[in-house]
């Protein structure tokens, strides 16, 4: 069993600093999924990287398995897709970068791979393909070995739809085998009707906090977003 909880949690960037989050509080459990939503610009992807240790914060505390983390035993136990995928991709060959940090032993199922639609592209040159299948490869990187924590930056950029779907498919999956997944998002569609907690952002501060449906009437063009009776499928 795994669980994250953040309190208080401010971060300020830049020369001079800048609040960029201020006093966010989250609480994600095994097996559930938080939906971080807002506008560009904000705090989405900087709550992300500082989960994950790329940022420092200046107040607030970050607890997993009620405990403050080790930051290399916490890194062991994620898998994190960004924004740009560029920054994580570094094989030769689509099969080779799946395989760091993995080990070259590491067994890369026909399945798993097809569920990415990668089984076709294994001995492919990572920089050589589109930004989909990039984003693709970024995707399954961070699903490989089923992580206790699972951190996915705009996850469906540069996707077409059939691949959204898998996508949606994979979350789905690895949130049934106990995953904590946190998903940063400016969109709604497909990806709601299976998230457990809905977290927006406005301008680096949480408007509000609860369930998808609690969340719905405050999502519209006030905070960048577009209505959520216009995103259901």
């Amino acid at each position: 069993m795994a669980s994250l909880e953040i309190t208080g949690l401010s971060v300020a960037l830049g020369d001079p600093l800048r609040e960029v989050l201020s006093d966010v509080d989250l609480v994600a459990d095994s097996g559930s999924l938080t939906l971080v939503l807002g506008a560009n610009g904000s705090g989405k992807s900087v709550l992300l990287r500082t989960l994950i240790g790329l940022h420092r914060y200046q107040a607030g505390r970050i607890l997993v398995d009620g405990r403050e983390p080790g930051r290399r035993a916490f890194h062991r136990r994620c898998g994190v897709t960004f924004q740009n995928t560029d920054v994580q991709i570094f094989g030769d060959t689509v099969e080779n970068d799946l395989r760091i940090g993995k080990g070259v032993d590491h067994p890369l199922d026909p399945t798993f791979m097809d569920a990415f639609g990668l089984e076709e592209l294994r001995n492919a040159i990572p920089h050589e393909l589109s930004g989909g299948q990039r984003r693709r490869l970024a995707l399954a990187g961070a699903f490989l070995g089923t992580p206790d924590f699972l951190f996915l930056d705009e996850p469906f950029l540069e996707l077409d739809y059939p691949h959204i779907l898998r996508v949606i498919d994979q979350i789905e999956a690895i949130k049934a085998a106990g995953t904590v997944v946190v998903v940063a998002s400016h969109e709604t569609r497909d990806i709601w009707e299976i998230a457990d907690t809905v977290v927006l952002l406005d301008g680096g501060n949480v408007v509000k906090s609860g369930t998808p449906d609690e969340i719905a009437p405050w999502i519209g063009p006030a905070v960048g977003l577009r209505p959520q009776s216009e995103a259901r499928r």
